[in-house]
This record gives C-alpha cells, structure tokens and sequence, in this order.
C-alpha cells in the first residue's frame, strides 16, 4: 500500500543500529505523481526497496536533527543535497533535488569534525513512468535469457553441476539475487509451480504384497490356485457360504490359506522430474540463505537486498511444504534430456528458470556493479544493455553467428565467463554474392582528432554502434578508402514521448529528458568519421508507436532518405513477448544492410 504524504521523518542509523539522527523531509503535496509516499513493511521487503519513496525530478526540502548528542556537528552527504547558504554552524537544512536519478539514494550523515561517516538512511527514488518496476522486471529476464543462451551456445547444459559454484563478491551476488528472485516472483514460474503441484508427474509401478484373505481382493485364476494350493491354511467355519460349496465339491474339511499374494500396480510421484523440481527449490533456498549471511556480513549497505532474499527464500520453503516433496527422494543426476522437463507445461518453465540460473551464477557480468551497487535498481543503464541484445538478435539472426557471438562476447576468467561487451562483436559472412563485414559494439571510443576512424572534434562513445565494410578490407582500409559506414543508437530510457527528442515540448520533459539528446545524434553524425547515421532509442507512448507503425516521417527526420539520416525509434519492453516497436526498427536495419549490399555490388 502507497501512502502520499507532504513530509516525513528518517531515521539514520549507525552500524550497530543505534538512530544517530533523524531526517525530516518535506514535498510538495500538489506535484503529480505524488513527490513522496511510503510503502508498508510487507511490500518493502517484498519489492527489495526502502520504505521511503522520492520522486525523480522532483524537489525536497531536508532538515537535520541530532539524537545522539551530535548536535551542531551532523551533516548530510549526499550529491543531490545542496546545504542552504544562511544555515547556522549548529544546524543543517538545505534542499534536495534528485534530477534524473532513480533507484536506491544512499544518504550519508557524518561527523563534520572529522568527516567520517556516523549514520546512514536510504531512499528510493520511483521514475516518473509509473511502468518503470515492471520495464526492470522484463528486462532484466530478457537480459538474463539471451546471457544463458550465449552460455548454453558455448556450452552444453548437460554439463552442468547439481549445485554451480556462486561468485562471492558483492555486486555478483546481487546480480544473481536480482535475476533470481525477478524470476522467482514472476506470473509465469507461480503458474508453472502451482501448475506442477496441482497435476504432477506419476509413474505406475508394479507391486507384490501378502495380504490376509480377510481383506478384499480381485477375482483371478492366479488367485483361485492360491486359495486351492495355498499352505498355512484355516478351517472354514461349518456355516460359511464358502464351506457349503465346497463341501458339495467333495471337500471333506473346507478350508483357506490365512494369505495369499496379491499383485497390483500403485500410483507413485517419486519420478526423475519431480526430484528435479525439489532439488531446484532446495538448491535456491541454499543459495538464498548463503547469500544472506554474506549480506548480513557485509554491513548495513546490503540490508534491503539480504531482506529481499530472505523474502524469496521464504516463500520456496512455503512451496516445499506441500505434501508431494514429503513422498520424493533426493535427486542423483540432472535429467535436462528429460522428455517431460523438456516439453510438458510447467515443468518446462521450472527447467528452464533453473537452467538459466545456472548460467548466471557462471557470469561474471562487468555491469554487475554500475545495475546493482548496494541495492540501486538502475533502470536506465539496464535500457541501454537490453537495446543492446534487441540489437544483437537482430545481427546474429541476420547473420547467423550466435555461436561467433558466444566465443567473442564471453571471454574466460578465473570466476568462469566473463561477459565483455565493449569488446565487441564483429563477423565477416557473405550477402547473397557479396561479402560484407559487420560489427557491433557496446560504448566504442571514437577518440579526438584520430586520423583514420575517430572523431573530428572531441572524444565520442555512442552507446551501441554498427558497423559495416567491404568483405576484401580491413576497417582501417576500409576507412581510408571511405567504404566504411557507422550507424549510432543512443538509449534514452527517461525520454517519454518524440516531443522529448524533437524540443517540440517547453523545457525539460517530464523525465528529465531534453533536447540535447537530439544535438548529440547531430554531433555523433556530423563528429564521428564514416558515420551515416545517428538514433535515439527510447520507450515511447502508445501513440509514438502507433506512428511509428505506420511510417510517420518525423521518426526518421531531417532527411528522407534512407541515409545519411537521423532519427529515432521508440522501443518498449513488453511482458507478452517481442519488444513493442522491434519490427519497424528491424526493417529499417534490413533496408540498410540490402542497400549496404547493393552498392557494394554495384562497386564491383
């Protein structure tokens, strides 16, 4: 539950835990969306946040009061606190204006006799786009799916452990907290679990047993012999139906054996897939655990993700309750060729939520730390990482080198696989009869003043760039001769709408995007030698999208010719399956990349 308020108190606590001051915020009411709420305990917890919740773009009036006997000496620090120019030497207020930020705000308060830290509090800050939790959520599984396919392109699922060796290190163990439990907690793994549990996997197996002839039976000429040959027999009493019978018979002294042998086939729920599901539950609840003691370890910084990952583990012990775990042994071997894990509903999401956590706990992802330092959810840089495998679909599909990929973009550490993308990925491969060169790379440096492919004027780094050259050349020759062609995509996760881009809008827009975004695809065109073209990309509005579907010209502005252009197209994660926008953005690469072949085929 969201609480709106117009001001509020936060306590800052030292590392023991002791409240050394308190901090009194103040917002403007009238703002919407609301500038300051509370979430409750539960959903906190539940949501891996603080329970205080800021807006970005938005401003904060902040005082400082001591509870500890600090009086006159506390300060706060933090980069998006300004101290007011007329405090006292006893006091500390000021404002706080959070900009562009968005995810967790640490504010440190300290000692300003010495300038160490004594306290500290913590924030979220929301985004304006009220879908900005479930645009992380998304993301961050479409990121985690094409990591595990790269892996699983570079190395067989079937050799993976029982139980995967977990890095120690902080942020690597956030980013696998972070893609697990943003599994954990989707619709589709609690549908596929409750699906599981609901309609199980059986075997029928065969059973021999003695039973008393007391017990009923089923009439069989098995039986029959038994009840004749039997031994360890019983007298009929005089008056039995039987006895009568069988004494009309011939049967002097009617009797029956005290047993006979029973065969029957029983219903049982012990099966290789069900001790995969118990074993992939318990092996995330060890993880979990582990993780969290680490956490607890490390200091009051990691708090809210170790309460996120008690959350996770918690709620698996809950599943592993029901009463069909209490009948299943533990599992031997990892049975991934398994028709059932492989195909059957339910099972086939448990499988591959577990394959996937597999490959993450292999990772060792340099953006670990800029996405989850401490518990930041940077929504913005995970936009851009997650443009870059809509991208990279589009190459490998394009140019069908997703193993190529895996060997390029994967590289060998001593903490298993290290994912490098400003390495880059490039492939040389043949268009029909023409051979072509393709690269794309994440944050290339253009640098100033380089003579051959740099910038003309200062250093450059567009967040994705693709490249394309004549198969027979080198990039360098390519560049000298003037065949080389660069296209720039900038992700803008804060620009709402194309008004944003085009400064059509007065001033900033409402997610602290401005028109200077449209200047730097100008100076990435005109700046960056060879370059052809130059894109933001940016989570537009349903009507930007219904635009751009339909080829409204002001998505692809200042030319109308394919290239040299410049342009933007909006690109929205989506919970339902492919990218919102990704077709319109594929079909113009497609177009580019056959009018690329074109005059190369025609230079020949």
């Amino acid at each position: 539950m969201h609480e709106k308020l117009t001001q509020t108190w936060i306590d800052c606590l030292a590392p023991s835990g002791m409240r050394i001051a308190v901090l009194h915020l103040m917002a403007d009411g009238t703002i919407s969306p609301a500038p300051l709420t509370t979430l409750d305990e539960i959903e906190a917890v539940r949501r891996g946040e603080p329970a205080v919740q800021l807006r970005e773009s938005a401003h904060y009036e902040y005082t400082l009061e001591s509870t500890h006997g600090l009086a006159g000496s506390l300060r706060l620090r933090c980069p998006l606190a300004r101290r007011s120019l007329n405090c006292r030497d006893d006091e500390d207020r000021g404002q706080l204006d959070t900009s562009t930020y968005c995810g967790e705000l640490r504010l440190e308060i300290i000692d300003s006799a010495n300038e160490q830290v004594v306290a500290v509090a913590r924030v979220e800050v929301r985004s304006v786009k009220l879908s900005y939790r479930e645009d992380f959520r998304v993301m961050l599984r479409d990121v985690n799916t094409r990591l595990a396919g790269l892996i699983f392109d570079l190395r067989a699922p079937t050799q993976a452990p029982l139980m995967p060796a977990h890095d120690e290190s902080l942020a690597q163990l956030q980013q696998q907290i972070a893609f697990l439990c943003e599994r954990l907690e989707s619709i589709d793994f609690v549908a596929a679990l409750q699906q599981v549990l609901a309609q199980p996997q059986r075997q029928l197996l065969p059973q021999v047993r003695r039973q008393s002839i007391q017990q009923p039976m089923k009439s069989t000429r098995a039986l029959a012999q038994q009840l004749v040959r039997g031994v360890e027999r019983v007298v009929l009493p005089e008056l039995h139906p039987l006895a009568q019978r069988l004494r009309a018979r011939g049967h002097a002294q009617p009797s029956l054996p005290t047993s006979v042998v029973a065969h029957s086939v029983v219903d049982d729920l012990d099966t290789v897939e069900n001790r995969f599901v118990k074993h992939a539950l318990l092996a995330w609840v060890r993880f979990l655990e582990k993780a969290v003691r680490r956490l607890r370890q490390a200091g009051a910084d990691w708090t809210v993700v170790a309460q996120r990952a008690e959350h996770a583990a918690l709620m698996l012990k809950r599943w592993l309750n029901h009463a069909m775990f209490d009948r299943i042994a533990p599992m031997q071997h990892l049975p991934t060729r398994s028709p059932v894990l492989q195909r059957r509903p339910g099972y086939r999401t448990l499988l591959q939520t577990w394959l996937n956590f597999q490959a993450s706990a292999q990772l060792n992802w340099v953006a670990s730390d800029d996405l989850f330092r401490a518990g930041q959810r940077n929504v913005a840089s995970l936009y851009e990482y997650w443009v870059f495998f809509q991208l990279l679909d589009w190459f490998c599909g394009r140019f069908d080198c997703r193993l190529d990929a895996a060997h390029q973009l994967l590289q060998p550490s001593k903490d298993g696989l290290m994912l490098n993308l400003r390495h880059g990925f490039s492939v040389a491969v043949t268009a029909g009869t023409t051979a072509i060169n393709a690269q794309l790379r994440y944050n290339q440096t253009f640098a100033a003043a380089a003579p051959i492919d740099g910038s003309w004027t200062r250093t450059m780094r567009p967040d994705i760039t693709l490249s394309l050259w004549p198969g027979a050349m080198t990039i360098d020759q390519a560049a000298t001769d003037k065949r080389l062609v660069h296209l720039h995509f900038d992700a803008k996760y804060r620009v709402a709408t194309l008004s944003d881009v085009l400064g059509e809008a007065a001033g900033a827009g409402v997610g602290g995007a401005h028109r200077e975004d449209l200047i730097k695809m100008h100076a990435y065109r005109d700046a960056i030698r060879h370059t052809q073209g130059a894109y933001v990309i940016y989570p537009g509005s349903a009507a930007d999208l219904a635009a751009q579907s339909v080829g409204r010209p002001n998505l692809m502005f200042a030319t109308s010719a394919l290239l040299p252009s410049l342009g933007a197209f909006a690109l929205v994660p989506s919970a339902e399956g492919a990218a919102k926008g990704i077709i319109t953005m594929t079909a113009f690469l497609d177009a580019v990349l056959r009018t690329f072949v074109d005059d190369r085929r025609d230079a020949q």
